[in-house]
């Protein structure tokens, strides 16, 4: 599944959406704090969170297990203009 994460930093406040299979998101509850942030998307009645640790160009993040699954851990890598104008 190809999910796009756009992310605004301002302070220690973090905005911005998900875009995926279910549309657009919005990122909700982001705080930052150094090279660490936490947000929350609602999908549905259920609020998913993500921790996330930004190392360079890519960033570590876990989504703790949701009733009944397994936890996940990705590694998102920054996509440049010139690949977004090739897909």
């Amino acid at each position: 599944m190809d999910l796009v994460f756009n992310f605004k930093a301002t302070g220690d406040s973090l905005t911005g959406t998900v875009e995926g299979p279910m549309g657009e998101l919005p990122i909700i509850n982001g705080k930052v704090d150094g090279k660490t942030f936490f947000f929350q998307v609602n999908a549905g009645e259920m609020a998913i969170s993500h921790q996330c640790t930004a190392m360079g160009d890519s960033i570590s993040m876990k989504i703790p297990g949701m009733p009944g699954g397994e936890a996940m851990e990705l590694i998102l890598r920054r996509v440049t203009e010139v690949q977004k104008q090739s897909k």
